[in-house]
């Protein structure tokens, strides 16, 4: 599986082989296999400052998790720690987008 991140094209296998200590210290917390991929996937793409703004749509499309799984996905890595939502809001208080913000696991 490769993803287009940008200008650069970013293989799957290639990117969990680069961070192989990473993955091993991700599988002791217990993820299901839709909380991994989504979690790989926001890893891949968060910018520098770790957050995503791709839509739920987009990331679905990507993932191929069915919506209600990657509510469920989304829900438990934000219990877990692993990420945070940042709700925005406009002027007159409603709510206009989510950002994700990924954590990094290793340092918790």
């Amino acid at each position: 599986m490769e993803t287009t991140t940008g200008k650069y094209k970013i293989s799957m296998s290639n990117y969990m082989e680069n961070n192989r200590a990473n993955y091993q210290s991700l599988a002791q917390i217990g993820l299901d296999v839709y909380e991994f991929r989504l979690y790989i996937e926001y890893l891949m793409r968060a910018d520098q400052d770790g957050f995503v703004y791709m839509s739920t749509q987009d990331l679905r499309d990507i993932t191929k998790i069915s919506e209600r799984k990657f509510w469920k996905a989304k829900k438990s890595l934000c219990e877990k720690g692993l990420i945070a939502i940042v709700r925005k809001y406009d002027e007159r208080g409603r709510r206009i987008e989510d950002s994700v913000e990924v954590i990094n696991f290793i340092e918790n």
